[in-house]
């Protein structure tokens, strides 16, 4: 699993080790590379933009990685 973060304007991959978007897909494909069943799972914050989420998505998609879009429970 590659875990992705997106925090304002901030993305965090795993160990809380920040790339660039311009440096995603290279990370993407490295993964991939290492493990063809890796899948990406991706975090949001409430206040992120969705254009953001789905510019993130996107590069995921473009590199053939099966996804998953997690979320937190609503707390009440």
């Amino acid at each position: 699993e590659i875990s992705c973060s997106l925090v304002g304007s901030e993305m965090c991959i795993r160990d809380r080790v920040k790339v660039a978007y311009e440096e995603l897909p290279s990370y993407l494909v490295e993964a991939r590379n290492q493990d063809p069943e890796m899948y990406f799972a991706l975090y949001a914050d409430e206040s992120v933009p969705y254009r953001e989420i789905m510019k993130v998505l996107n590069v995921a998609n473009d590199n053939q990685l099966r996804m998953v879009l997690a979320t937190q429970p609503v707390k009440e």
